[in-house]
């Protein structure tokens, strides 16, 4: 039950999630540029909700945490080349079914890790695995903005480690 908080914690702290639009501002993306980037990785969340839970499904949860993180990994990787506008878009298509495999799965993870007499308090781990996500999120995004003030290229190498410790985690959990 540890590694799994582990790893959620370590999935959800995406220290650019608060700020990536500023950087892809100040890498001379225009206001539209960037709407239209985040309306495309939007629709692709929609688009790739459904099938990734059938994925995981199919291919088993950890293996499809794993692919989840490796993508949002990827991901990380396109902000090292901004002016490269088609690998961000393919990154955030990357990203966006990355978070598709990881959303809902890590939670029945949780659910199948729970031996037969803790499954009657599942609701209780299922609060403390959220609360744990959300916390998180909002150290990432507090830890982000303050990083991006000081170093860009340290906000992202952050990230990256982030993504690979959380893979790593995700590596452990039985």
């Amino acid at each position: 039950m540890l590694k799994l908080l582990l790893y959620n914690g370590f999935s959800n702290l995406m220290l650019e999630i608060v700020v990536w639009m500023i950087y892809l501002k100040s890498q001379g993306w225009t206001i539209t540029q960037i709407a239209l980037l985040e309306g495309f990785f939007t629709i692709c969340q929609v688009i790739f909700e459904l099938p990734s839970g059938l994925i995981s499904d199919r291919i088993g949860h950890k293996k499809a945490l794993l692919l989840g993180e490796t993508l949002c990994f990827i991901y990380l990787l396109a902000y090292f080349v901004p002016k490269i506008h088609i690998l961000l878009y393919i990154s955030f298509l990357l990203f966006a079914l990355g978070l598709a495999l990881i959303s809902g799965t890590d939670i029945s993870l949780l659910y199948e890790s729970l031996s037969s007499k803790e499954k009657q308090n599942y609701l209780k781990y299922a609060s403390v695995f959220t609360a744990v996500g959300v916390l998180a999120t909002a150290l990432g995004n507090f830890s982000g903005g303050w990083i991006a003030q000081y170093s860009w290229t340290l906000l992202f190498i952050l990230g990256l480690s982030g993504r690979a410790i959380a893979f790593l985690l995700c590596t452990q959990i039985d």
